[in-house]
């Protein structure tokens, strides 16, 4: 008969004692490096729905909108979060309308002309409402004398900017002036750039749920039992170096 003993050293022991002591601190790493994984691949489910689905003219930009707020490990394990989700800024929802269905505040929209016409393109940088930018208005920002209504002061004042080569986009109030349209002459001719449309569901984008739709397709791809295994692993690991 041949056989082999195993026993723990007094060595083992010790690691074994330092390792417990250390675990739930180790754990709580893991279950971040976990939720963390779910954000980042969740976020590249999303990026994938919104270029599949959506118009995409700058991929740069969706990118950089696509936000996700780690998950700490030095904290206790019941306080983690990891978010993933838009960044909202100054003329864009974070395609809130799209995911949610919620009706948008979106009241113009740039036409072919404003993209150089071709849809695929973005605005016209000197088309752009920017923050800081004062376009001239028709007709309130011209002197127009002895002009019998506000249509007649309106196109007094377009001759006056045809005479001065005015070259620059500009405002036309419409006959109420409560709604404006971005304009500029092109030879002979106005060239629109912006518009604003009365009809507001025309500019209501269609429902996309790149948002769920990316957690969920993550969640039914992935094997979270392996995740879990291997963020352990790599803990033990690191702890093995020590």
């Amino acid at each position: 008969m041949a056989e082999a003993m195993f026993e723990l050293t007094t060595k083992d022991l010790k690691k074994l004692k330092r390792f417990y002591k250390n675990a739930p601190k180790q754990f709580r790493y893991a279950s971040a490096n976990v939720l963390n994984s779910e954000a980042f691949g969740s976020r590249l489910n999303s990026l994938a729905i919104i270029k599949s689905k959506m118009t995409v003219r700058r991929e740069g930009f969706i990118k950089r909108q696509m936000n996700v707020v780690k998950a700490n490990g030095r904290e206790p394990v019941r306080s983690q979060r990891a978010i993933m989700g838009s960044l909202e800024k100054r003329g864009f929802s974070g395609w809130v309308e799209q995911e949610t269905g919620q009706r948008t505040e979106r009241a113009r929209i740039a036409t072919l002309e404003g993209r150089r016409g071709d849809e695929m393109k973005a605005v016209i940088p000197s088309a752009r409402f920017m923050p800081g930018k004062d376009f001239l208005t028709v007709p309130d920002d011209i002197n127009v004398r002895n002009a019998t209504d506000e249509q007649h002061r309106t196109i007094v004042a377009l001759s006056i900017l045809r005479r001065k080569r005015y070259r620059k986009p500009f405002i036309i109030k419409s006959r109420g002036g409560s709604r404006l349209s971005l304009y500029k002459r092109k030879g002979q001719k106005l060239r629109k750039l912006q518009t604003y449309d009365k009809y507001q569901n025309r500019l209501q984008p269609a429902r996309v749920k790149w948002l769920s739709g990316g957690v969920d397709r993550y969640f039914r791809e992935t094997d979270l039992r392996k995740l879990w295994a291997n963020a352990v692993q790599q803990q033990l690991k690191f702890r093995k170096g020590k």
